[in-house]
C-alpha cells in the first residue's frame, strides 16, 4: 500500500513539475492559444505592449499519463492526431498549410489570395511613390518533388507592431516528410514598409 501510495505521489510530482517547466511564468491570458485544427496543442505566451505577445512556448500532453510538455512544432506535426488521419497527400497539405498558420504563424497572417496584399493594408497609405517596387505577392502554391515529400511557398505578412505604420512580409518554402517533421527550405524576398522612417511620412520600401 504505502509503495502504491509513494507511486501516486511521484507522478502527481512528475505532473505538476512538467506543467511548471512548460508554462512559462509571463504567460498571460490573451497569449494562450490553443489551435482549433490541432487542440492536442497549446501555446503560451506573454504579452509585449505594442508587438503583440512573445516568448512563446509549444506544449503538447505526453505518453499515457498525458503529461504536458514542451515541444518544438517543426518537429511534431507528425504525432498529431489531424496528421494521422491524413491519407493521401493532399490531404496531409492541407494540414500543413493548417499546421504553417494556426502554429508555427499563429501570431501572423497567412496570404491566400494574390489580391488579399499589402496594398489593403489598413495602417500604410501613400504607396504610390513605391508600388512599382514592391514584389508580387500570390497565393500559396503545393508541389509535391519525391514520393512522400510535400513543399509549400507561401507569403507571410509578419507584422508585429500595431503602433508604427510598418508591413513586413516574407516569402517562405517549407517542406514535410512521411513522418511529419517540418523543415525551412527558404526564405526570400522579405521586404518592410515602413511610413515612420522621415519626416513627411512617406513610405519606404526596405529588403532584407
Amino acid at each position: 500500500m504505502l509503495r502504491f501510495m509513494k507511486m501516486i505521489f511521484f507522478s502527481f510530482f512528475l505532473t505538476t513539475t512538467a506543467f511548471a517547466i512548460c508554462k512559462p511564468e509571463y504567460a498571460e491570458k490573451g497569449c494562450t492559444t490553443k489551435p482549433s485544427s490541432f487542440p492536442e496543442i497549446i501555446i503560451y505566451a506573454g504579452f509585449a505592449h505594442d508587438y503583440g505577445c512573445m516568448g512563446e512556448v509549444f506544449c503538447m500532453p505526453i505518453g499515457l499519463m498525458g503529461i504536458e510538455k514542451e515541444i518544438n512544432p517543426m518537429l511534431i506535426l507528425g504525432e498529431t492526431q489531424a496528421w494521422k488521419n491524413a491519407q493521401s497527400p493532399e490531404q496531409k497539405a492541407a494540414i500543413l498549410l493548417k499546421w504553417i498558420e494556426e502554429v508555427l504563424h499563429w501570431q501572423d497572417r497567412i496570404i491566400h489570395y494574390s489580391s488579399d496584399a499589402v496594398f489593403e493594408n489598413g495602417k500604410v497609405q501613400n504607396f504610390d511613390s513605391i508600388r512599382n517596387q514592391i514584389p508580387v505577392i500570390t497565393e500559396p502554391s503545393i508541389s509535391y518533388p519525391q514520393k512522400n515529400q510535400i513543399v509549400v511557398t507561401l507569403w507571410v505578412n509578419v507584422s508585429r507592431s500595431t503602433m508604427r505604420p510598418v508591413i513586413e512580409y516574407k516569402k517562405i518554402t517549407y517542406s514535410v516528410g512521411k513522418q511529419g517533421i517540418v523543415s525551412i527550405i527558404s526564405v526570400s524576398e522579405a521586404f518592410k514598409i515602413d511610413c515612420w522612417r522621415n519626416a513627411q511620412h512617406m513610405c519606404e520600401i526596405i529588403f532584407k
